[in-house]
């Protein structure tokens, strides 16, 4: 046997004996550091070695590479030298940075001749290192460390021996892995015995308040956060819920964009060990805090839809980062369980106080049209009376002013009424297709005057701007509201300024607004420079009689007619404001479908007021159907009169003329007016019908809007008003017989 093949053979049996008690270390091991320092020993004594050390790879900045442990001649080599795994980097091209990198062995025969040594050959050469290896410590996908051994002569290694010395570190590194999956398991067990203890008994915001405080608290965090996914567009977060050295904080935020919550994945965590700052400049919010690492869990719901983040912040790079996000994948289930509850709870109290505001005005509702339909009829007889009046008075202006006071009375009371219809959404439009921009343009002279001097109207409106289906009248009467309370909220004078844009309501929206459908809308927004309302008021504004404004400057109507209008042209409104920075108000007008607008009638000349032919006149109501029937006389018209829809049927079924049948809507006796119209309509084909009322129920509305080709007159009605809807539907009547 020659003298190198004897050397070898000894290399090989103290590298096997290595294996062998390294084997053994590693089943008696207790403790991390402990194994490492067993195995360095057991190098040095058993492998011949001068020198072992166990250097860990980190993930900071410099990619550096740190001793952990060691055994043999050392006097302070591994804490002088800088090594790092970073190829671009000089202390990242020597041995250890092309093991760590490569995974690897890296063999030195000569640290004396090895270029790639020389930046550390001073420092080794002078502790009596010749030589040496790098053995890879892989594991979990990657290499994490490695095993150093230097010894005393220049040698090279053989590849037997190599292969020993691989499975040494590969078992190495099992146990290590091994430990530190113990230890984490042990924590974690406790850990979650704690959290668990210290939520136990809990529910709601108190249950995820002490949840997240014993979190903090167990994995030594200094700050906690619990936050709903951040919206499109949102720039800050405000967390639901915050922890800050170990107390519950309030008025906390961060941005959106620019920290390590906008990568985090649905469903997914996010492990950001060390140097979090560094990684993520934006989040100036957790420089602020100190942090040096961060761990956060996406929450999800049922369907695996991202609904918040749960985090926490460290002052200390972490030193078990798996065991903190293996502790809130466990709780994230059971806080996005929470959440979703406390979500669903809130919609559920929400679906509930608009059911009770809905049941609410549907009570004001019915209570409004039965006064309303009584009102109306005395309003009628009231101001036509005033009407013909003002006529035979025309000589005697004292009286004339009397009455013409009266006249504007019940022209006010009648207004009123009109509102209460509104606001309970009883009214019966007659929309059309119109551009918003064109009725604003229009009421702007009547604005300017309305207004006065020292308030600057302005407008902005899209280019190309959708219509809308909705009744002009309406429209304009409350854009006139929302001008004057703009108006009292300026009184030493200011801007108003009018918007309207196209705009798309989402389901998001329609989530957190339960009374708007998503689709295609005209946002018509009015924008004062007022005084602005008062937050605690702010719910209240649209709810009848309401108002802030003295005794006898406000009825507390005018935002309850703009509202009820909206909603029943199947709109929605808002209202933004501030004190001392103005209000805005916004309404959502759905965008017309393809509809054209009815051909419009042009004004009645004075001298076409008066006609002829038969009315059949229908009207529960004596003083109204005696007023009426003289209004009719008057204009040369021959009545006949009917107190209800029976009579109005046997003078029907008589051999009567009849040109036209007036008729209330609402009436008693158990035949409503489209009852007696379809009746009448099978024994008189082709008679038209005229429709009165001052609350007209359902019976001749469909989705709020009168019936396409239905004729209807608004009680209370002057004479002209009579006058020109008798002319028009009679017109109409003869065309369609010529057609």
């Amino acid at each position: 046997m020659t003298e190198l093949h004897q050397v070898h053979l000894e290399i090989t049996n103290r590298t096997l004996q290595m294996l062998s008690r390294c084997n053994g270390a590693l089943v008696r091991a207790e403790s991390e550091s402990a194994l490492l320092n067993e195995v360095c020993r057991i190098a040095v004594e058993i492998g011949g070695y001068r020198m072992a050390g166990v250097l860990y790879a980190m993930d900071d900045e410099n990619k550096s590479v740190v001793p952990v442990g060691h055994a043999g001649v050392d006097d302070g080599y591994l804490d002088s030298i800088a090594l790092s795994w970073a190829e671009d980097r000089p202390e990242g091209r020597g041995p250890a940075g092309k093991a760590i990198r490569g995974g690897q062995p890296v063999v030195v025969a000569d640290m004396a001749t090895d270029a790639e040594f020389s930046p550390w050959v001073g420092a080794a050469t002078a502790r009596g290192y010749r030589s040496g290896v790098a053995l890879p410590l892989t594991g979990g996908g990657r290499t994490f460390g490695l095993l150093g051994l230097y010894s005393g002569e220049p040698r090279s290694v053989s590849e037997n021996e190599q292969q020993l010395l691989r499975e040494i570190a590969d078992n190495l590194a099992f146990g290590i892995l091994k430990l530190r999956a113990d230890v984490e398991r042990r924590l974690l067990l406790d850990a979650i015995g704690l959290v668990a203890k210290t939520a136990a008994g809990s529910t709601g915001t108190e249950y995820l308040q002490k949840l997240l405080l014993s979190l903090v608290e167990v994995l030594g965090a200094h700050a906690g956060f619990i936050a709903e996914q951040a919206r499109p567009g949102q720039v800050m977060v405000r967390p639901l819920y915050a922890v800050l050295d170990g107390r519950l904080a309030a008025d906390v935020e961060y941005p959106r964009d620019g920290t390590p919550c906008a990568d985090l994945r649905p469903g997914g965590s996010l492990v950001i060990a060390r140097e979090v700052c560094k990684r993520y400049p934006a989040a100036k919010a957790f420089a602020a805090f100190g942090s040096e690492a961060y761990v956060g869990t996406s929450l999800v719901d049922a369907a695996g839809q991202a609904i918040g983040t749960i985090f926490v912040l460290f002052l200390q790079p972490l030193a078990h980062a798996e065991l903190a996000a293996s502790m809130l994948d466990l709780f994230a289930a059971s806080v996005a369980a929470e959440l979703v509850r406390q979500k669903s709870d809130a919609r559920l109290q929400e679906s509930e106080a608009r059911l009770a505001q809905s049941q609410k005005l549907e009570s004001i509702g019915q209570l409004t049209g039965g006064i309303a339909h009584d009102f109306n009829n005395l309003l009628t007889v009231i101001i036509g009376s005033m009407e013909s009046l003002a006529e035979e008075l025309a000589a005697d202006p004292k009286l004339l002013r009397l009455v013409q006071m009266a006249k504007t009375a019940g022209e006010r009371g009648a207004e009123l009424t009109n509102r209460l219809l509104a606001f309970a959404r009883k009214q019966a439009l007659e929309p059309r297709v119109l551009q918003p921009c064109a009725v604003i343009q229009e009421m702007l002279p009547l604005l300017r005057q309305t207004l006065g001097e020292n308030i600057r109207i302005e407008t902005a409106q899209d280019d190309e701007p959708w219509p809308v289906f909705v009744d002009p009248g309406q429209l304009a009467a409350a854009l006139l509201n929302l001008c004057i309370n703009a108006r009292d909220a300026m009184p030493q004078g200011g801007s108003l300024l009018f918007e309207t844009a196209n705009t798309y309501i989402d389901e998001t929206y329609c989530n957190s607004n339960l009374d708007v459908r998503p689709g295609e809308y005209v946002m018509l927004a009015i924008r004062d420079s007022g005084s602005g309302i008062a937050p605690e008021i702010l719910d209240r504004v649209f709810d009848p009689f309401f108002t802030t404004k003295p005794a006898g400057k406000g009825t507390g109507l005018g935002l309850s007619m703009v509202y009820g209008f909206t909603k029943q042209s199947g709109g929605h409104m808002k209202i933004h404001s501030e004190l001392d920075a103005g209000t805005v108000v916004k309404l959502y007008l759905p965008r017309a479908e393809t509809r054209q607008p009815p051909a419009e009638q042009g004004p009645v000349a004075d001298a076409d007021l008066r006609g002829n032919g038969v009315i059949l006149l229908v009207e529960d109501d004596d003083l109204v159907r005696n007023h009426a029937a003289g209004l009719l006389a008057d204009l040369g018209y021959r009545v006949l009169q009917a107190a209800n829809g029976a009579q109005a049927l046997q003078i029907v079924r008589s051999d009567a003329a009849i040109d036209l049948l007036f008729t209330d809507v609402v009436m008693s006796g158990g035949m409503n007016g489209p009852h007696l119209a379809a009746e009448a309509a099978k024994l008189r084909p082709g008679v038209p019908v005229l429709f009165t009322s001052g609350y007209t129920e359902n019976a001749i509305v469909h989705h709020n809007r009168v019936e396409p080709g239905v004729h209807l007159l608004h009680k209370p009605y002057t004479r002209r008003k009579l006058a020109e809807k008798l002319r028009g539907v009679l017109r109409h009547a003869d065309e369609h017989r010529l057609a």
